[in-house]
């Protein structure tokens, strides 16, 4: 939770420790890395709030939400294409962007690194230096 601070969140819950979504006051908006609870976590928003989910499990939310006023976005990965490269390199260079790198892999520790990815806990990027 202290990479979230650091990155700018205000206030962070973990998925397993959340609150009764009675006892804190709502958000504005809420990004949803997991897709764990996703549906459950649209009664945190306030009316009219935005939620955007990087998870193909919060499908289902993203599309219950067409039908209340607390909306749940998807996010996909596109095909990079040069114009968007360059875009991300110069907001890396501007500082607006920050890209977190959590641990290097080199190739040998692939598998390593894939049984990471699956427990769903890793806290930035992995790379695989090779």
């Amino acid at each position: 939770m202290a990479l979230c601070r650091d990155l700018g969140a205000v206030e962070v819950y973990d998925h397993e420790d959340l609150p009764d979504a009675a006892n804190v006051a709502p958000f504005d908006a809420i990004i949803d890395c997991g897709g764990v609870v996703t549906g459950y976590y649209r009664n945190y928003l306030k009316p009219h709030g935005r939620m955007m989910t990087l998870s193909p499990d919060g499908l289902p939310a993203v599309l219950t939400s067409l039908f209340t006023n607390r909306r749940v976005g998807f996010l996909l990965a596109t095909k990079a294409t040069a114009e968007a490269m360059k875009w991300i390199t110069a907001a890396v260079e501007r500082g607006n962007l920050r890209p977190v790198i959590e641990k290097r892999y080199t190739l040998e520790e692939l598998a390593e690194a894939q049984d990471y990815v699956d427990t769903k806990h890793t806290r930035g990027k992995l790379l695989v230096v090779m």
